[in-house]
Formats: C-alpha cells, structure tokens, sequence
C-alpha cells in the first residue's frame, strides 16, 4: 500500500502534473498527527503516521515548514524537516494572516506545509482564498492532506487527499 500513496504524491506533485505549473505556489496542509488522550504529544500511531507523511512528501522540495507550537504539531513534521534539513517554523494559530502573508510574500511560487488543529487547517485554507469555505475537521480524524494551489490571476484550488490508515475505532 506504501508504494501506492507514494506514486500517487508523486504523479500530483511533479511539476508536469495535471493540478501545478513551474511558478505556482503549493500550500500543503495537515493536521497534527493522532494524539495520546488529550496529551500534547503523539500516540505511537501518531508516530507511524508521522514517518508516512514524511515518506508522502519526501519527493516534494518543500522550501519551508510552518507549525504551531505545540508537541504533537512540531512531532508531526520532525521527520520530514530532518529528512530535508529543514528548521520548523513556529507560527501562532491566533495570528493566520500573518501567516498568510508570509506565505504569498515570502513563498510565492514555492512548497511550503503547514501543520496546525482540526479547526486552524480549515480556517487556514479560508484564508488563502478557498471557496466554498471549509468547517472545522472531524475531531477523531488525522488522514486529511491538503494542497492548495495558488495560481497567478486564477482562484485557488483545492485538492484533499488522505495519508495513512483511518482509525475509526
């Protein structure tokens, strides 16, 4: 199954691909990974998850990666910033504009993730323009991968995907 999620992020991810252009920016977007309890840190299934998100987007030349900081988010995306030798960028959930103009200022035409909370990825994507606008996530489900494709003179698209294995228990 790995090799499947694999060659399916990398036919949406290549440049040639259908969804993106060269000089499109890329806004990828999850949630934290599964949790222990209500801790801030993540559940050994959080970790399983958070090595297959890294193996996801592995392919992808991300330029930045953006999280709240909290444990369960910077864990989220530790793997991946270490594989691509990548700092992770703390951001503030309270403040998405501001992390909305940095990411058109300072990331236009790049790859960036961003990792956030069932309610700041939905209301994250809102700010970048996405139509119609997104509710706050399932609070039990930690699969969703976004990408939000930011085109010069055209609205975004959004693509959602999943990653990983639902735990519906």
């Amino acid at each position: 199954m790995r090799s499947a999620i694999i060659y399916l992020t990398l036919f949406i991810f290549s440049p040639s691909s259908l969804f993106c252009q060269d000089g499109d920016a890329i806004i990828f977007l999850v949630r934290h990974a599964d949790r222990s309890g209500n801790d801030d840190v993540l559940s050994d299934a959080g970790r399983q998850r958070a090595q297959t998100l890294m193996h996801v987007l592995e392919q992808v030349h991300l330029d930045a990666i953006f999280s709240t900081d909290y444990s369960r988010t910077k864990e989220t995306v530790k793997p991946l910033a270490n594989g691509q030798k990548l700092d992770i960028n703390i951001y503030d959930p309270g403040d998405l504009n501001g992390l909305i103009e940095t990411l058109k200022s300072q990331y236009a035409g790049g790859r960036v993730l961003v990792v956030g909370h069932s309610n700041t990825i939905p209301q994250t994507i809102n700010a970048l323009g996405v139509q119609p606008a997104l509710q706050d996530l399932d609070h039990g489900a930690y699969d969703d991968l976004f990408m939000v494709i930011l085109k010069e003179g055209s609205d975004p698209t959004l693509v959602a995907l999943q990653y990983g294995v639902r735990d519906d228990h």
